[in-house]
């Protein structure tokens, strides 16, 4: 397998880990662990995002 390989991600597994770990505001009464670990389940989710749209965008563009 190529180290540059990217398996495709699907737009429903995004929808559902945008549900089950949504952005959000955290109170001063969170623990920093708490909030570090909600943060990086989050920011997984963000660049799992990022890569679907540039999956997308190179998608249509014509091959060389």
């Amino acid at each position: 397998m190529n180290s540059d390989y990217i398996p495709s991600i699907p737009t429903d597994l995004l929808n559902f880990l945008d549900q089950r770990v949504p952005s959000k505001d955290f109170s001063p009464s969170e623990s920093l662990r708490e909030i570090d670990f909600y943060s990086g389940k989050r920011e997984l989710v963000n660049f799992l995002r990022t890569l679907h749209e540039d999956q997308l965008s190179t998608e249509f563009l014509p091959s060389e």
